[in-house]
């Protein structure tokens, strides 16, 4: 089951707020490193048990690269492009949560009734023909981010886009991704799509735990001076 937040819009402070101390599709990938270690480990452990511990602060900056920028002025060129080509509908909402209230995403865009999301990246020109050469550089790239799509939207396909408006012959790239697509996720090891949605399930269900025993731990300190 989840919640869908349609009328709140993305990059506002009532949109930060609603994800304060949660995990979305962007926290994914670094939610899913030392694989080998634990949980605690991740390069997100102590973000997200600092959002807990404090409450959301609409005055603390929020750091937009050039890239970053990029992307959230080309991302609406990119959906009625792709709108366009395919003849699609897509639906825009703020935020998508699992009753958890810990997993959530915020989708670039979602075609609901046909089980359809889509990823959207507006990158450099030479990382857009790199990805016209050989798409699974994208999926690799971004590979945590796609499967978080499957784990809270239950969709049964992510359309994959790449959008450089600049680029004189092919401007929109889209590579359509399903849950039985291979992608390579270390020099050794390749798993269908479907394996990696168990395999960050269980690795958000970990996390959850140990966010919840620490801060339960602290909750029990006494504070000596």
């Amino acid at each position: 089951k989840m919640t869908i937040y349609d009328k709140i819009i993305q990059g506002t402070d009532e949109w930060k707020e609603i994800r304060h101390g949660k995990v979305g599709g962007s926290t994914a990938k670094e939610v899913m490193t030392n694989l080998d270690k634990s949980v605690r480990t991740c390069a997100v452990f102590a973000k997200l048990l600092s959002e807990r511990m404090e409450d959301f602060d609409p005055f603390q900056s929020s750091y937009q690269n050039a890239a970053m920028q990029r992307g959230n002025e080309y991302e609406p060129f990119a959906r009625e492009e792709y709108e366009r080509i395919y003849g699609e509908t897509v639906q825009q909402v703020g935020w998508v949560e699992l009753d958890n209230g810990f997993i959530g995403i915020s989708p670039d865009g979602w075609i609901q009734e046909k089980k359809k999301s889509i990823e959207i990246k507006c990158p450099s020109a030479e990382t857009h023909v790199k990805y016209m050469l050989n798409f699974n550089a994208f999926l690799e790239e971004y590979c945590w981010q796609i499967v978080h799509n499957f784990l809270v939207l239950k969709v049964d396909t992510v359309d994959c886009i790449s959008f450089r408006p600049e680029n004189k012959f092919n401007k929109l790239i889209v590579f359509s991704v399903t849950r039985d697509t291979e992608i390579k996720i270390s020099a050794k090891a390749t798993k269908k799509v479907s394996e990696l949605v168990e395999m960050l399930n269980a690795r958000l269900i970990e996390l959850e735990a140990e966010l919840n025993k620490e801060i339960e731990f602290q909750n029990n300190q006494i504070i000596k001076f």
